[in-house]
């Protein structure tokens, strides 16, 4: 036995396994952080295009005049993204589990109605904002009837104009908010709030208005003062 505790120190024999014993929880916690990372960025880039398809669609109405049929099929962009967010049987399934969304049109008039030239400033003119969706857990969209100018490089979070789109055009904005569940949820990770905003120029030049009351009844519609 003496001879035995001597050599236990000169012994190298599972040297290795307790070295990956040691090195396994880093490696283990780096290979999940970059599945999340990646999961993570794949639901937020389905989610701005979402938002970017939406401000496209309803920008290049043929009669300026906005149906609930074609509300539908601009909403619908979020499904045709995020199908399996749809799936009422993949409940465990991570992503984007609940969304809502919102719009406004806007166009611009003078700061100071007794401007005169082409230089005078414009202030935003909400006409009217929506928003509808599933509302399980989220706080709201950021829809608002007194949007702020702000630079270019500002990021667009549904209460903001980028000063490059301000001009003769009307606009149409649009934002999408979304619960994120991590794969790691369930005392890991937590889930957040994701907001996507979007500007678009109608294509007409002219102010988006709505055909029918349809509208009211889909969803909140709200008209700005």
């Amino acid at each position: 036995m003496l001879m035995i505790i001597r050599r236990f120190p000169k012994s190298e024999q599972g040297t290795s396994s307790i070295e990956f014993a040691l090195i396994f929880p880093v490696l283990a916690a780096m290979m999940l952080s970059v599945i999340e990372y990646s999961h993570y960025i794949t639901v937020t880039r389905r989610a701005d295009y979402a938002s970017q398809f939406f401000a496209e669609y309803l920008s290049r109405d043929a009669d300026n005049q906005l149906t609930n049929g074609e509300r539908i099929q601009a909403q619908e962009s979020w499904g045709i993204l995020n199908p399996h967010l749809n799936d009422p049987d993949d409940s465990r399934r991570a992503g984007a589990r609940t969304h809502a969304y919102g719009y406004a049109s806007v166009d611009f008039e003078k700061a100071d109605p007794d401007c005169e030239g082409s230089d005078c400033e414009l202030a935003p003119n909400v006409h009217w904002t929506f928003y509808g969706g599933s509302y399980r857990g989220i706080q709201g969209i950021r829809m608002s009837c007194d949007p702020e100018i702000v630079a270019n490089s500002v990021e667009q979070d549904g209460t903001n104009i980028p000063e490059g789109m301000v001009g003769r055009t009307a606009i149409i904005m649009t934002d999408i908010v979304y619960r994120y569940e991590p794969i790691l949820a369930g005392g890991l990770l937590p889930t957040f709030e994701q907001h996507v905003s979007s500007v678009r120029k109608t294509r007409s030049g002219l102010r988006l208005d709505y055909r029918n009351r349809a509208l009211r009844r889909s969803g909140h519609l709200q008209d700005c003062p």
